[in-house]
């Protein structure tokens, strides 16, 4: 006997994993639209982007734009990922209600990705989290290179 989840939720982040990848930079208006976009095709769970630092990642540097202006579409939950506290005062500061968290599980992976060791997340997590729900927030984590790097 097989037993099947009654419901599976998918998370679009292709408006911050995808974009993030990308050489060019979109203005906040084509961001917007792609979030918009993905909406009306039923997606009712999309990461529109990252408060990270504008130098690691510039092609998120607008990411509190995006959010301020997609917050409102109808029955579609927005989130963002916060690697840090700063990252996350800037979601509480736009109006974000939900926000996520990650770590990889590889500590090569987490090296080049965030420059520090695999223990750090969880010590971020340890303030992170709280502090979100605090002010009310959903936290979602996720979990990198579950299968290598």
């Amino acid at each position: 006997m097989t037993m099947e989840p009654s419901r599976v939720t998918v998370y679009e982040v292709g408006p911050r994993d995808g974009l993030q990848n990308e050489s060019a930079r979109l203005p906040v208006e084509a961001k917007v639209k792609l979030v918009e976009a993905l909406a009306a095709t039923g997606l009712s769970r999309i990461e529109v982007g990252s408060f990270v630092r504008a130098d690691w990642i510039p092609q998120l540097a607008d990411t509190e734009e995006v959010a301020r202006r997609t917050l409102r579409l109808p029955g579609v939950g927005l989130s963002a990922l916060v690697p840090n506290r700063h990252g996350l005062e800037r979601a509480i500061a736009c109006g974000m209600r939900e926000v996520a968290v990650f770590m990889s599980s590889s500590e090569a992976h987490n090296q080049k990705n965030t420059n520090k060791p695999i223990a750090s997340p969880l010590e971020l997590f340890g303030e992170i989290v709280p502090e979100s729900l605090r002010n009310g927030m959903t936290v979602r984590a996720y979990l990198r290179t579950a299968w290598g790097i």
